[in-house]
């Protein structure tokens, strides 16, 4: 965005682009976190009502407009580029709620942690494709502003095929056959696999990577301890979410959203602290911030194993009306 700084050097000598204050750029980035969260509100009956179809697809187009006019808000008001942040944040916050409800229709139960992998593989396909595109197209004589329409325009595109081909039910879908159906209903009766495991490696797997990225000064070790760190990242979701669905079962989509109230607030508070705590961003100040985030890491995940239950809870369980007082 050098393009921005020369612009407003050459009209205003006096004041400062606003990218170029930590401030605002920590704005930015909580503002997909402020949408996320507010977003979260009306997830649950949104999803009661509209089901996943209608309700993942209105939130796409949400976080296609926010995505593709990011150029256009970025040339006219620092105001815009906030409400385009927050238009993407309401996309983002969806997809968490809905990956243990998928998985719970369209899979039988003996496979509904392959499901699951598969769909929670999208946050780690979506940042090893965006991140050498972006960097190749910043490059290029297409500029910055062309990540923002390529990436806005696939989201639309991507959206609208799922719009077309999914269904809230297998049974909706004109090609899902009854033998299908028919193994889609099994294993509805197996017992649980342990995830505590998962969540283990993973947390040992941050741990590892955030604690070599503190000590070293190498670049390329650097890069693979961070690289580690957000590999491993990627099995809390999937330890999280089936562990939610075994224990709150046809609630699960309530329990994903409260699970992702707190992980927004975490992308809420965490630019600000980043702005508070790397205003130069300096090797030392960094150092700082992850030792703190590694610490917390480990503090809030020892509980996990100890007290996670993966059973049905009571309140998953239909009395029989026979079996009721009169």
């Amino acid at each position: 965005m050098d393009d921005l700084k020369e612009g407003n050097r050459v009209d205003n000598v006096t004041e400062i682009h606003w990218i170029e204050s930590s401030t605002e750029k920590s704005i930015i980035f909580s503002a997909t976190a402020v949408g996320a969260l507010v977003e979260l509100i009306p997830s649950v009956p949104l999803l009661n009502h509209l089901r996943v179809r209608r309700t993942l697809s209105l939130f796409g187009l949400c976080s296609t407009l926010g995505t593709f006019f990011t150029p256009i808000a970025v040339s006219l008001s620092f105001y815009l580029v906030v409400w385009c942040r927050f238009l993407q944040g309401l996309g983002v916050s969806v997809i968490l709620t809905v990956l243990g409800l998928i998985p719970s229709s369209w899979s039988p139960k003996s496979d509904h942690s392959t499901y699951l992998a598969i769909l929670s593989s999208a946050w780690q396909f979506a940042n090893a494709i965006f991140m050498p595109v972006s960097g190749v197209l910043c490059d290029s004589s297409f500029g910055w502003r062309s990540i923002y329409y390529l990436f806005g325009g696939l989201t639309g595109i991507f959206y609208s095929i799922f719009y077309i081909f999914y269904t809230d039910a297998p049974s909706m879908h004109r090609n899902v056959s009854e033998k299908e159906l028919g193994t889609i209903g099994e294993g509805k009766q197996e017992q649980p696999t342990i995830y505590t495991l998962w969540l283990f490696t993973s947390v040992l797997g941050l741990i590892i990577g955030y604690a070599i990225m503190i000590w070293t000064t190498n670049r390329i070790v650097a890069f693979c301890a961070f690289g580690f760190a957000g590999i491993t990242s990627g099995l809390i979701i999937i330890a999280t979410v089936k562990c939610l669905t075994l224990r709150c079962q046809q609630h699960c989509h309530f329990a994903v959203g409260a699970t992702s109230f707190m992980s927004y607030c975490v992308q809420f508070i965490l630019p600000l602290c980043v702005g508070f705590m790397c205003p130069d961003n300096t090797s030392e100040q960094w150092t700082r911030l992850f030792v703190i985030v590694t610490v917390v890491v480990i503090l809030t995940n020892i509980p996990f194993p100890l007290l996670t239950i993966q059973e049905p809870a009571d309140y998953t369980k239909q009395s029989d009306s026979s079996d009721r007082k009169i």
